[in-house]
């Protein structure tokens, strides 16, 4: 496999009336992702402003590297008898499958100025390999 494959979570029934409903309440917000590539490594850019590394998990399960993120925001406004309390959640999951050529023990992460970078490095791809298996 030489390139890099986008890897769906889910797919919607309804795309329209999905989109509309996270809109307006705000629980999914999916990152853009930028992926810049050069003769050593590959750099996934992720836009994520105002989360921190404690808000980010990211896993690598075979081929297949998960990144996810979660914000809670909470605000309380009491002013005599009024009483008003607003929470604010998103969360995001992106999927990606790698190409052979990245070495899985030699990624690493940072996030810095709202924007998560994760950086794997190329090695060469690994052949399958093959042998004769006797039949007894």
């Amino acid at each position: 496999m030489g390139m890099l494959e986008k890897r769906q979570t889910h797919q919607p029934i309804f795309p329209a009336m999905e989109n509309l409903w996270d809109n307006f309440f705000g629980h999914s917000a999916m990152p853009s992702v930028n992926v810049k590539e050069d003769e050593n490594e590959f750099d996934f850019q992720l836009a994520v402003p105002g989360l921190t590394k404690e808000n980010i998990d990211i896993t690598l399960e075979g081929n297949e590297l998960n990144v996810k993120g979660e914000r809670r925001e909470e605000t309380e406004d009491t002013t005599g008898k009024f009483h008003r309390q607003e929470f604010n959640y998103s969360s995001f999951q992106r999927s990606f499958v790698l190409p052979d050529n990245v070495d899985p023990e030699n990624i690493r992460a940072d996030c810095r100025d709202g924007v998560l970078h994760i950086h794997l490095t190329k090695t060469s791809p690994s052949t399958p390999s093959s042998r004769r298996i006797d039949i007894s």
